[in-house]
């Protein structure tokens, strides 16, 4: 089975815990990508969606930390991205996990691929020059 998501040297911020999480993202939106191309239950495929949203809630804050600390002028704008992104993961996970049927499993992947993707290589890539060096 092809990865949907591959990771490369193109995502690396340079903040290790950041570039970690990024990867664990991928990894996570790999796994429900799997579920989906096996026709996994419907039950796994939530619990995977679960976790992975709760690991957004997490990656947001170490995220939002560290741009605290590097003094990010876009901080506001960013956390607001943040905030949209977090809780459309959350709505389709609540969706998804209450009636499977109202949202398609590859219209979430299409979703977690786009924002991902797109997030770290545009957003992300924003703040790459504010970065101090130890």
């Amino acid at each position: 089975m092809s990865k949907f998501l591959n990771w490369s040297d193109d995502y690396e911020t340079g903040i290790k815990p950041i570039d970690e999480d990024h990867q664990k993202l991928f990894k996570a939106v790999n796994d429900l990508h799997d579920s989906y191309e096996i026709n996994d239950a419907n039950s796994h495929f939530a619990d995977l969606f679960e976790m992975l949203s709760k690991y957004v809630d997490e990656h947001f804050a170490r995220e939002e930390e560290a741009l605290r600390g590097m003094g990010y002028p876009r901080l506001e704008s960013h956390l607001v991205s943040h905030q949209d992104l977090a809780t459309t993961v959350h709505e389709y996970a609540k969706l998804y996990r209450s009636d499977p049927s109202a949202v398609s499993r590859k219209e979430i992947l299409k979703f977690l691929g786009n924002w991902l993707t797109e997030h770290i290589l545009k957003s992300d890539m924003d703040y790459v020059p504010y970065i101090k060096p130890d």
